[in-house]
């Protein structure tokens, strides 16, 4: 029996080739769009599934309210994690502090000769790290992290520095900025996966901080935060909370003798990739909100191609009408009727499913390389197929069900006797239908706009700093430059780069720009109290930074190079700096004395200069504070240009640029790798998590947009093969060809116009909240509201219209004979 009712079906889909194409195409274009949206939001919300237990394991940060105003503090006291592991509900705890910042350079010595790598992603660790995790190495053991001086690394870095053959034991040197240290080699890793939002390549034993001078303070400090604090615990966040602040900040000394208030914050390795703490300390679910909203768009979509399933299905019903009547009159029953149009959608489904595969084997190298995502694999995991054959089932049955129960309930009478009518609920149920399609189109077209308006404010807005023709080069570790011939090697290259015809100015940092700045004090006036403290960020700099990256001055001067900070406590501060500290304008600001703990004792206001972004526009704009200062991590290089050079002079200049910056590192750094960084890349990289969520959206609007216009098409051609005869008397009794067509379309307009008062409101409040999580955001005005609702008008007349003026133009005879 269901062997002859999928030959029926098969031979009605061969009959019908261009139905049966248009349908299978809608069906596996709809299966294939829902597919990859699960594959790839199922990979954002999976990041760092591979740790064990990450939903129980926790990064803490602390929230400080001081003189009413709440900060983020993420970076903690050192000696927090003895505290922590002594409190009932944590399991276990590990500490992380990065070391990036310092410019790091692993040299292995064989042979006579050195080889350097310059890896990111170094830090100091507790041994406990392995337990917490759950991450088990390809040799040696977290027990050697105990001691000081030891070392572990992925295998992509041991292999990079040692060779495939590396060995445990071997001398590994550790330079940097700061200091220049031996490390033994006492366990390889397994590289971290793509979705690990833990990023260490270099493991250094935490002991090994009481062992060397590496810069970063006293360990067991609790007024020195710089460490990442991680604990596990089988709580919840909220106990968990509460744990922390009652059983260590109402407790310790530290936190209820600094005049400020606390409170903890917790969030698990498996949320953190799709939310964070924000700098006021309130969570931000935006990302994660904006992934739920991603996998309800792959179901819608998937909903729209079975929707568009029903309409050219129901629309070919009265093709089949005649069919059904006969096959009654010939015994079938309902329910052998419901099977056989069941049938044909399985197999409709089944060939689209197999088409849908295609499409995504297809697609998904396009889509990993549109969306940066290159780490994303095959689909292999189980959930994926789980959900492929759902998709095809419930398909199946969704997208044959109303079609097998309205065609099977035809009467045999009146189909043969040609006195078949529609009923108003069933046009009713298919123009809602359709107006749900539109009202998703709409609303995904707003999306796209406002994204797409978001990402371009950002990118266009003036940033208070200029980045154009700027690169930025690492400085080379401690050991090169504070050994003995190389002692003067910093101020000699400087100064050949100087002389360099291409270039314009250099100045020494120890921030780049299009980064954040990892070095904080807390300043306040010096007639205010120490609990009225606000934190600024510091940059240590050359007396050329302003200059060379067109800071504007709004009151005083910047430094001169006979300034000092660290002596006279000469100081530079921005506008928003002066507001945090209390001061009415930057002119009442100038000469002022500030105090800033046992670094700065006294610092004295010189000038204030304009605000600028040293980050993406997704951040806001913090005090920041300058320090006259040789230490640098960074030296930025701004080439020289004339006013008329065109691009292709510009990209000329840059790359003799870097040829000559490369040549002179090599005779004066023979063995540091040379790293330089475009700056205006720098900051373009920021945005690219937005670009490619504007791309992802496009994208499936573009899809969405596609099965609207395929079930208008379905509803237009099931009306026009219902009105044919219709068409034909009202041209017999004198109406025009435009007004039956102005009759017919009438009706999708009023469609799709109430498809735009229910998309509008909607595309509001739902873009509104998304612009929440921006702090620098442009307005939603009107035409992005009215120009989807506008486009998806004239598709609509571009496509039904075509469609029914060749109806209207049928000879009113041939109309009339119609059926």
């Amino acid at each position: 029996m269901w062997r002859n009712y999928f030959i029926v079906a098969f031979r009605n889909i061969w009959k019908k080739k261009l139905f049966s194409g248009i349908n299978l195409l809608g069906l596996a274009l709809g299966i294939a769009t829902c597919l990859c949206i699960f594959y790839y939001t199922q990979y954002e919300l999976s990041f760092n599934d591979s740790f064990e237990d990450a939903a129980h394991t926790y990064r803490v940060s602390l929230v400080e309210n001081r003189a009413g105003q709440p900060k983020l503090v993420p970076a903690l006291p050192s000696v927090m994690k003895e505290s922590a592991v002594q409190l009932a509900e944590v399991e276990g705890a590990f500490r992380m502090l990065p070391i990036d910042y310092q410019n790091n350079t692993l040299s292995v010595a064989w042979a006579g000769k050195t080889k350097s790598w310059q890896p990111s992603g170094a830090y100091f660790a507790d041994a406990e790290l392995g337990a917490v995790l759950g991450i088990t190495p390809l040799a040696g053991n977290f027990a050697a992290m105990q001691e000081p001086l030891n070392m572990m690394l992925t295998q992509s870095t041991a292999e990079a520095l040692l060779g495939p053959d590396w060995e445990l034991g071997s001398t590994i040197s550790l330079s940097n900025n700061v200091t220049d240290q031996d490390f033994q080699l006492v366990g390889v890793l397994p590289d971290l996966p793509g979705n690990s939002t833990l990023n260490f390549t270099v493991l250094l034993s935490f002991p090994s901080l009481e062992k060397g001078e590496f810069g970063l303070g006293a360990v067991d400090s609790w007024s020195n935060r710089n460490v990442q604090l991680f604990v596990s615990s089988p709580i919840s966040d909220l106990e968990l909370t509460a744990a922390l602040e009652k059983g260590i900040l109402q407790r310790e000394a530290a936190f209820l003798e600094d005049g400020a208030t606390w409170e903890a914050r917790v969030l698990s390795l498996s949320d953190e990739n799709l939310q964070y703490w924000t700098d006021t300390g309130w969570l931000n679910s935006t990302a994660q909100n904006t992934m739920y909203g991603l996998s309800f768009l792959g179901v819608l979509i998937l909903i729209l191609a079975w929707t568009n399933f029903i309409n050219l299905s129901t629309a070919r019903a009265m093709e089949r009408a005649r069919e059904v009547g006969v096959r009654k009159v010939m015994g079938s029953t309902k329910n052998q009727l419901r099977f056989q149009f069941t049938a044909e959608a399985l197999l409709m489904n089944l060939l689209a499913a197999i088409l849908a595969f295609t499409f995504l084997q297809l697609a998904l190298p396009v889509f990993r390389k549109l969306t940066g995502l290159t780490q994303l694999a095959p689909p292999t995991q189980w959930q994926f197929w789980w959900l492929a054959v759902v998709v095809l089932v419930v398909g199946s049955l969704l997208s044959g069900a109303y079609p097998a129960l309205v065609m099977a309930a035809y009467r045999p009478m009146q189909v043969l006797k040609g006195k078949l009518t529609t009923r108003a609920s069933g046009q009713s149920l298919r123009k809602g239908l359709v107006l749900f399609q539109f009202v998703a189109s709409i609303a995904m077209i707003t999306a796209s706009l406002v994204i797409f308006r978001q990402l371009s404010y950002m990118q266009n807005q003036d940033l208070g700093l200029a980045i154009d023709n700027k690169v930025v080069l690492d400085a080379p570790p401690q050991k090169v430059i504070s050994s003995g011939e190389n002692a003067n090697a910093i101020n000699a290259f400087l100064e050949e780069v100087e002389k360099l015809a291409v270039v314009d100015h250099v100045t020494t940092s120890s921030f780049a720009p299009g980064e954040e700045i990892g070095w904080n004090a807390s300043i306040h006036r010096m007639q205010d109290q120490p609990e009225e403290a606000s934190s600024v960020g510091l940059i240590a700099c050359d007396a050329s930074f302003a200059e060379a990256y067109e800071l504007e001055l709004v009151a005083g001067r910047f430094f001169k190079p006979t300034d000092n900070t660290f002596g006279r406590g000469d100081f530079v501060i921005n506008e928003r700096g002066i507001a945090a500290l209390g001061f009415t304008s930057a002119e009442e600001a100038i000469g002022q004395e500030l105090k800033g703990g046992y670094m700065f004792p006294k610092l004295t206001i010189i000038g204030v200069v304009k605000d600028f972004h040293n980050e993406s526009l997704r951040e806001r704009i913090e005090p920041t504070g300058f320090a006259l200062s040789t230490w640098s991590n960074y030296y930025s290089v701004v080439f020289n240009f004339g006013k008329e050079t065109d691009t292709e002079a510009r990209l000329g200049v840059i790359e003799s640029g870097i040829d000559q910056l490369d040549g002179l590192w090599s005779r004066f750094f023979p063995d540091t790798p040379f790293n330089y960084t475009f700056l205006d890349e720098k900051y373009a990289a920021q945005y690219q998590a937005d670009r490619d969520l504007s791309k992802i959206i496009s994208l499936f609007t573009l899809i969405s947009m596609a099965l609207a216009i395929l079930g208008l098409l379905g509803l237009s051609a099931y009306t026009v093969a219902q009105r044919t005869k219709e068409m034909g008397i009202r041209k017999v009794l004198g109406a025009s060809s435009l007004s039956v067509w102005q009759t017919m379309v009438s009706q999708y307009l009023t469609v799709i116009v109430a498809a735009g008062v229910v998309a509008v409101p909607i595309s509001y409040m739902g873009m509104q909240q998304w612009l929440v999580m921006f702090p620098y955001r442009s307005t939603l005005t009107w035409w992005i509201f009215a120009l989807p609702v506008v486009a998806i008008l004239l598709i609509a007349l571009a496509t039904v219209g075509t469609l029914i003026a060749r109806a209207t133009r049928r000879n009113p005879v041939d109309s009339l004979r119609y059926e």
